[in-house]
């Protein structure tokens, strides 16, 4: 049998015709600030992207400012409806107001959708399981649990606090493996990387790629090497700063390289001080603005997350749009983007001495480094929210569109 296929049809289409928009009911456990009239997030939003889909409903809390900086922040579009829900976020007060929290969700339409933004915080599982029995995506978006319990981890964060995270370590495991595999396992979830402990389960389980908005000005990609390196984020030790600083001082890297220090203003940790004697290093400050990131971080060659523990990472794709080459330490869920040798190059966690002869080999081999950049730029040109949304709103509608009664 024939079956004639019209890619323009295909392309055409759009939620409303391919299906009648129906309401979601989004459940998050955050602060949205209000200020003349417009509501304002203080983080990138990937469910803004819903609205495309569904007819959106947001349960927040809501706080009246009188003055607020709108370029570390995202407005959100008229088309969402902001619900004052939550009078505080701490689980303390969720608890004492937990009959007022289950009557309020449960006298909602029953045949409508909902989701609970999911972030593994206490508020989010009662609100999941008070809505277990209802058409419910959990969007899981942060894992406490998954964290590379190295030697080096636990003397970085402190003797005391690394062995209290090992010892809690498998307890939090079972807790995560209960809640995904029992409590919630009719429900569909949709994770970021190395999150879901019912690895098998591939029928109720979708991971998405938590990508930011990536760079489109193929202007800012550059084509001759400038010896400059960048690193994204603060002195956390869990963000791996100090295997960085190690890494540079070995070999010719010391003198040659200039590392770009995106997110702080200055050292302030003892060891990073320490490690930071004879680089050249320029610091950058936190950049909130997405034009001025993207710029800034195209003027490097490579760019380094030598993280601990990162749930799946989007500094690499970043990086990729740009036209840098992402090296990243194998840790949490960074394999699930990059992909060893191919879009971006992995080194051990904690293992400086394969990091500076990684960084040795993209500067001694230009076409390992050329072969490495084009295919992390092809990579992220096939990537976008847009794209990981729509995946994202077709599961939900299709699996909720189904013969099962929840009651």
């Amino acid at each position: 049998m024939f079956i004639y296929y019209d890619k323009s049809y295909h392309a055409n289409m759009t939620p409303q015709t391919c299906v009648s928009m129906k309401t979601l009911h989004l459940i998050v456990p955050f602060s949205v600030y209000r200020h003349n009239g417009q509501y304002f997030l203080p983080h990138n939003s990937h469910y803004i992207e819903l609205i495309k889909h569904f007819e959106l409903k947001l349960y927040v809390k809501i706080k009246e400012v009188s003055s607020l900086d709108a370029s570390k922040l995202t407005a959100l579009p008229p088309e969402i409806e902001c619900i004052s829900f939550f009078s505080d976020l701490s689980l303390r007060d969720f608890v004492k107001k937990y009959y007022f929290y289950k009557t309020s969700l449960l006298s909602l339409p029953k045949d409508e959708l909902y989701m609970v933004y999911y972030p593994f915080k206490i508020n989010s599982i009662f609100l999941a399981w008070i809505l277990r029995r209802r058409k419910l995506s959990i969007w899981v978006r942060s894992d406490t649990n998954a964290v590379h319990l190295s030697k080096h981890m636990i003397f970085s964060e402190g003797f005391r606090k690394g062995m209290i995270r090992v010892l809690l370590n498998p307890l939090k495991s079972f807790i995560y493996s209960l809640i995904t595999r029992g409590i919630f396992k009719n429900n569909y979830i949709f994770y970021s990387g190395n999150i879901i402990f019912n690895v098998k389960n591939h029928r109720t389980q979708s991971e998405i790629i938590s990508c930011p908005k990536l760079n489109t000005d193929m202007a800012l990609v550059k084509k001759e090497l400038t010896y400059n390196i960048a690193f994204v984020g603060n002195e956390n030790p869990r963000k791996g700063l100090s295997v960085l600083l190690s890494a540079l001082q070995q070999s010719y890297l010391r003198e040659k390289i200039t590392l770009n220090i995106i997110g702080v203003e200055t050292l302030k940790n003892k060891t990073n001080k320490t490690l930071a004697n004879g680089l050249i290093i320029k610091f950058h400050g936190p950049v909130y603005e997405r034009d001025a990131f993207y710029h800034k971080l195209a003027q490097n060659d490579i760019v380094v997350m030598p993280s601990f523990a990162e749930k799946q990472g989007k500094v690499q794709l970043e990086a990729m749009s740009v036209g840098a080459v992402a090296v990243c330490s194998d840790s949490g869920g960074t394999y699930c983007t990059v992909k060893n040798y191919y879009n971006g190059l992995l080194f051990t966690p904690g293992d400086s001495k394969e990091l500076c002869h990684i960084i040795s080999l993209l500067y001694n081999d230009p076409l390992l480094y050329e072969s490495v950049r084009m295919n992390g730029a092809k990579y992220v040109s096939e990537l976008s929210p847009e794209k990981q949304i729509w995946q994202m709103a077709k599961t939900i509608q299709n699996f909720y569109n189904s013969s099962i009664e929840y009651v």
